[in-house]
């Protein structure tokens, strides 16, 4: 039987200088992240199928441009990879919407559990989890904590 290529259920939420994306994904294997300035790409197979294993792949053209040198990705416990994108233009202004095409993506929603508001000052709404930008130096003891509440379903 050939292997189904799926497309992940994907979160994101913006800050003024960085755009987290968390894909949620069971038990992946062989993940190859892709950062350009106008894309990301997301790959990997799953092996807790008991059929045998998924493939799992989404492609985002980006709204802006992003700094592919200084994004960078971390998984989080055994389903959720988190992406965090440094906008290429870090001064300009909040992102309409995450992708380029304006159409509704059934796959895509918003994380507002990570969003900051335009108008909010870096330290105004941090929260346990601190900035996105905390999250990925693994200093943060709230971090771990943080991401085990919030991903229980």
């Amino acid at each position: 039987m050939p292997e189904q290529t799926q497309i992940p259920r994907v979160l994101w939420a913006q800050q003024h200088e960085h755009i987290l994306l968390t894909i949620a994904v069971p038990d992946i294997e062989k993940v190859d992240v892709k950062f350009e300035e106008d894309s990301v790409s997301f790959q990997g197979h799953s092996s807790s199928n008991p059929k045998g294993s998924n493939a799992y792949a989404v492609k985002i053209d980006l709204y802006e441009k992003i700094d592919p040198e200084t994004s960078k990705y971390e998984i989080i416990g055994q389903k959720f990879w988190r992406l965090l994108l440094k906008k290429k233009d870090a001064k300009g202004a909040f992102w309409p919407r995450l992708t380029k095409d304006k159409s509704r993506l059934h796959w895509l929603q918003t994380d507002f559990d990570h969003w900051k508001d335009e108008d909010e000052s870096d330290d105004e709404k941090a929260g346990p989890a601190g900035n996105f930008q905390d999250m990925f130096s693994g200093g943060n003891e709230n971090f771990i904590n943080f991401n085990f509440v919030l991903f229980i379903y």
